[in-house]
């Protein structure tokens, strides 16, 4: 059976002959910093000097590490940036980049250190110079057409088309900072609604170009829009229903128009309050299934009862949706004197929930 099958019968909810292995396969399960040099000097291999790519972009996993692990995944395409923009390469470490935003690479990442929309009103809009999606390499994309190409048409591999763009709640953080921008959200609809349209239009047309010639030759595509910290989302559930799943939803109609691929989207943090929204009807629709959306967490900082508290009592769907969701639960455990604990917890929930609650265990 062939990967691409297999991945087709994992969309699918059937089992698959072999799990799909990626690494690398979008920008969003790539390696960052010295990892990838690191894990070539474990395989036997020399490692190859890189330089950081401006943020939003990573190198791509080295072909010997992927054929050593016997990767199931290839990735084609980037950010597109236009020239057409506000760029400006001010030092090796630090740059404006196509929206205005100032980065400074800090060791790690390449960090904010200026907000070109901080302290705006909706009227500023209009004056600020918005990046011309006409101005972006349409070469560039060429060959990434022929890199997928050349895959789909020579290769079993399942090939992903990175996100052209960024997502619609991050830019506008970055934009004006985290701060102005929530409270932007909470006080002045105008803003974010003249903000977000503008936005949308640049995702459409730019989305357009790069997918007519990708789009034949994937199999999925990437997102990436962070919803939530850790513990809790950016903003209420009813927030992101005004502010943010239209314009959101905008794009995934309009990105499953223009190609077949299915579309994987990120997010970090604690997304659980509006988990039945993006697994909405309307995404039914548009090819999702009722059971295709997966949350991951991580707990490594809390002692092991209050990370099976969260467990079972944050992970599972809200009661209105009980009845009608297939609900999984997996747990990846560090250590294995932990086993029985929490199969315990799990077999008895309701007593491990009054236990924990009276700081018995």
């Amino acid at each position: 059976m062939s990967r691409r099958t297999d991945f087709t019968k994992i969309l699918n909810h059937e089992k698959p002959e072999r799990l799909i292995l990626d690494l690398g396969g979008n920008p969003l399960s790539s390696m960052e910093g010295d990892s990838p040099d690191k894990l070539l000097k474990v395989l036997g291999y020399e490692p190859v000097t890189k330089e950081n790519p401006p943020f939003g972009k990573v190198n791509k996993v080295d072909d010997r590490i992927l054929e050593y692990l016997d990767i199931d995944t290839r990735s084609v395409g980037t950010i597109l940036t236009p020239s057409d923009s506000l760029y400006e390469q001010l030092s090796k470490n630090l740059y404006i980049d196509e929206w205005g935003i100032k980065r400074k690479f800090t060791g790690m990442y390449w960090d904010i250190v200026e907000y070109p929309l901080k302290g705006t009103t909706a009227d500023d809009l209009d004056d600020f110079k918005w990046p011309n999606p006409q101005s972006i390499d349409f070469s560039l994309i060429e060959k990434y057409a022929q890199t997928a190409k050349n895959f789909y048409e020579n290769t079993d591999y399942v090939i992903c088309a990175e996100h052209p763009v960024y997502g619609i709640f991050e830019i506008g953080c970055w934009m004006c900072g985290f701060d102005d921008y929530l409270i932007k959200m909470a006080i002045d609809e105008d803003y974010i609604k003249k903000f977000s349209e503008r936005y949308l239009e640049y995702q459409r047309t730019v989305s357009e170009y790069y997918y007519k010639e990708v789009g034949p030759y994937v199999h999925y595509t990437s997102s990436g829009d962070d919803f939530a910290t850790q513990n809790s989302l950016f903003t209420s559930p009813d927030m992101f229903r005004k502010n943010i799943k239209p314009y959101f939803t905008e794009r995934v109609k309009f990105t499953k128009e223009m190609t077949d691929a299915a579309f994987l989207h990120h997010s970090c943090g604690n997304v659980h309050d509006i988990i039945d929204e993006i697994d909405s009807k309307k995404f039914i629709d548009l090819g999702s299934s009722e059971e295709s959306i997966i949350m991951t967490t991580w707990r490594n900082d809390e002692i092991l009862q209050e990370a099976l508290y969260f467990f079972l009592n944050e992970t599972w769907p809200d009661e209105y949706y009980e009845g009608t969701t297939l609900s999984s639960l997996a747990i990846v455990i560090g250590n294995q004197e932990w086993s029985e604990i929490v199969k315990k917890a799990l077999m008895e929930p309701g007593k491990f929930n009054d236990n924990y609650i009276n700081n018995e265990c």
